[in-house]
């Protein structure tokens, strides 16, 4: 019998939160060289990396891949196209629902510093959390056995009684060999299956 769930720890993209339709075009749009907009944006991607683990300061490496590639835009603008997001308020009802019933739920998530403190700050994440486990804060991102071994230190709860939701089968697989229970969610799903799942693992809402 599995050990009774008080915390529940969500990651961000694809759970609590999707990206706005069409911002890997936007993203690629910056690129001042339009038919490479796929090197480009590999290119940016392999510069985001180090900063999803705190190893370097996204900002500067962003400009850098901006300047390279001729963009028209500034290291600012491009910033906030990580920012186009939208919480997905029907799995927040439910994440306000845990809480209010005693649990404790925290975020999960691999992100570079200026996307998490736009997170914590621009979109209330801080409040509507009891812990942010920003990747770029902990120093490992998902699905590092360390950073999960890293969040179980912080959260110091008995072995099984944490349960972890991601839409990355790869992070929950991780995450279950490190001790915690783990599932796989994708926020499409809607709130009446993440309920259902949350039921499961002994947690009812209804």
């Amino acid at each position: 019998m599995s050990a009774e769930v008080t915390t529940v720890l969500l990651d961000a993209d694809g759970v609590v939160q999707l990206p706005v339709t069409g911002w890997l075009d936007r993203l690629g749009a910056l690129c001042g060289v339009p038919e490479r907009r796929d090197d480009f944006l590999a290119e940016v991607f392999v510069a985001e990396k180090p900063a999803l683990t705190g190893q370097a300061a996204f900002r500067p490496a962003l400009s850098a891949v901006l300047d390279r590639w001729r963009s028209p835009v500034s290291v600012e603008e491009a910033i906030e196209v990580w920012q186009l997001i939208q919480p997905q308020e029907q799995i927040f009802e439910v994440v306000a629902d845990l809480r209010s019933r005693g649990c404790r739920v925290s975020l999960a998530t691999n992100q570079q510093a200026e996307r998490a403190a736009f997170m914590a700050d621009s979109l209330g994440y801080s409040s509507r959390f009891d812990d942010l486990y920003f990747s770029c804060d902990v120093g490992h991102a998902k699905p590092e056995a360390a950073y999960f071994a890293a969040v179980l230190g912080h959260l110091n709860q008995p072995e099984g009684t944490v349960l972890f939701v991601d839409d990355h089968p790869d992070n929950v697989a991780s995450a279950r060999t490190a001790g915690m229970q783990g599932a796989v969610f994708d926020a499409g799903a809607g709130a009446r299956e993440f309920r259902a799942l949350l039921a499961a693992f002994g947690l009812n809402l209804a």
